[in-house]
């Protein structure tokens, strides 16, 4: 296989994606198992373990179809559209683009927030974030649930996997979450069952117009800290 060529490079990081991102993995992963030894003790279900969760994440990358594009693998593949990989309990509708605005924040599962914001990797040329209708009617950004369980840790295990098999694409131009499974991974009514999550994947097909034209631009770097830096900024500006 001939790896210079774009279309084959892709194939290839697609398959053996697990092998490059293993190392990225390691603190989420560990997170994740702790996070089942407390539900295991505490809950009614049983979660999925590390490798069932990759499973699943496999069957939606390579099977599900997104919108009329495709799968995932096809979307990226072919470069037909940009996309970002979340969960959420709330509505899709109210989810799917908060991701491009500066609201909510990075705290670390088990530590109190102090003030840290959500730096979008996409903003409007003059550095502004995008407000949900203009993401939606100009960006053309499209959503969809791909995955849901009564189980916060269920979903985020099958974020981080399938964030974790696409994370050697291009920040900004390709995918549009900057770390993985950067969310959180369990809470106290996660045991109960009670809510309802979902893993959803946002896209938009215009990404790469805009960014040629310069009315959107890319903020590279890790996500902020609380007193506003970018934690690992000369790290992840080769990711």
């Amino acid at each position: 296989m001939n790896l210079s060529h774009p279309e084959y490079a892709t194939t290839w990081r697609l398959e053996h994606a697990e092998e490059i991102a293993s190392k990225r993995f390691e603190k989420t992963a560990k997170r994740l198992a702790d996070n089942a030894d407390y539900f295991i003790a505490n809950g009614q279900f049983t979660p999925l373990k590390l490798d069932e969760a990759a499973a699943v994440a496999n069957r939606i990358i390579f099977r599900t179809v997104i919108g009329d594009l495709g799968t995932l693998a096809r979307i990226l593949l072919c470069s037909l559209a940009v996309v970002y990989i979340g969960t959420t309990k709330r509505l899709l509708e109210e989810e799917a683009t908060r991701f491009l605005e500066r609201r909510g924040s990075n705290t670390p599962e088990g530590k109190n927030y102090k003030g840290g914001r959500n730096r979008p990797v996409l903003v409007l040329a003059d550095g502004s974030p995008m407000k949900r209708s203009y993401a939606v009617g100009e960006g053309g950004f499209c959503s969809q649930c791909v995955y849901q369980s009564s189980l916060l840790l269920d979903v985020t295990a099958v974020e981080a996997a399938m964030q974790r098999k696409l994370h050697f694409l291009n920040l900004g131009s390709q995918r549009l979450w900057r770390c993985v499974a950067m969310g959180r991974k369990s809470n106290k009514s996660d045991v109960e069952g009670k809510e309802i999550y979902k893993v959803f994947v946002t896209y938009s097909t215009r990404v790469t117009e805009f960014l040629d034209s310069g009315e959107w631009i890319i903020q590279g770097g890790a996500p902020p800290t609380a007193d506003g830096g970018a934690r690992g900024e000369k790290r992840q500006r080769r990711n």
